[in-house]
């Protein structure tokens, strides 16, 4: 939301899917207003958000979708690749993200030839050739050091996709067999993620849901295994957007509950087991 409100316009938010987590499309239409100046739907932990719908949405309404693919860069929807998806997409390439640099980073994406103009210019303060500024712009340049290194992990980038994948569904499947329910079937002290029929995931974040997340953080630091919250405050309760537009009942739920386990795409059986034994015990089972 930051940039929306460094630019001076007000965010309005639409809820999730409780078992996705992206945002739901069948919620897009009744936040859309004669103000409304695009979709910008989040393809969160690792997978596309149902893209087809969200952009049928958009066509009906005359408004462009720009898709924040920094978690999902890599993954695949009905075959296409994210940030491929939309009239923008965009990505980043923290450390943390599935093709992360060593520092800070990102990129935009398009087909349109005037917006990928546009956006060029923009990134270099506003120039369309040497010393000719038609425009306001930001200091946006990918830096020489960044690019070197992203360039060299590239050709180690599709071993790491399929690695993922392979990894998130090894993840599921060991934490099912030790009495994991599907987030998409309801209740249970241990949820496990769940990829859409469509999709291939990057697992970027490997996110269960558990209950009793604080005994069980306390449990798993204590068996040496990290856990992080991502997220523990919906975007619209900040403060800083605080009177925030916006009904987003699942998405506070979710919050309550979810934690990620460690997920990069060198973890080894023997560490898969290790962690969702250490699950299944801090959880009791």
């Amino acid at each position: 939301g930051e940039m929306i409100a460094l630019i001076g316009a007000k965010p309005v938010f639409v809820d999730i899917e409780p078992d996705t987590y992206n945002i739901d499309p069948s919620k897009i239409e009744a936040a859309i207003t004669s103000k409304t100046k695009a979709i910008m739907p989040v393809s969160l932990y690792g997978q596309c958000a149902n893209m087809d719908a969200i952009n049928a949405i958009a066509k009906k309404h005359a408004l462009p979708v720009i898709e924040d693919g920094a978690q999902s860069f890599g993954a695949t929807y009905k075959g296409r690749r994210s940030n491929g998806l939309s009239t923008v997409g965009c990505t980043s390439f923290f450390p943390s993200k599935p093709l992360g640099g060593y520092g800070d980073s990102g990129a935009c994406f398009t087909n349109d030839a005037e917006l990928a103009k546009l956006m060029r210019e923009i990134s270099l303060h506003g120039q369309d050739r040497r010393y000719h500024h038609p425009r306001i712009g930001i200091n946006g340049r990918l830096d020489t050091l960044q690019a070197a290194i992203l360039i060299a992990k590239m050709s180690l980038f599709p071993a790491e996709v399929e690695a993922r994948a392979e990894i998130g569904e090894r993840y599921i499947q060991l934490l099912n067999e030790k009495g994991g329910v599907p987030v998409s079937e309801g209740q249970g002290k241990l949820r496990t993620p769940v990829v859409a029929a469509e999709n291939t995931s990057v697992f970027a974040q490997f996110t269960i849901q558990v209950t009793g997340r604080e005994t069980f953080t306390e449990r798993m630091q204590a068996a040496g295994i990290p856990t992080a919250v991502h997220y523990p405050v919906p975007l619209n309760q900040q403060p800083a957007l605080a009177g925030s537009v916006g009904d987003t009942p699942v998405s506070e739920d979710a919050a309550t509950r979810v934690v990620s386990l460690p997920m990069h795409p060198y973890l080894e059986e023997k560490e898969l087991v290790e962690i969702t034994g250490q699950v299944a015990k801090a959880l009791d089972f």
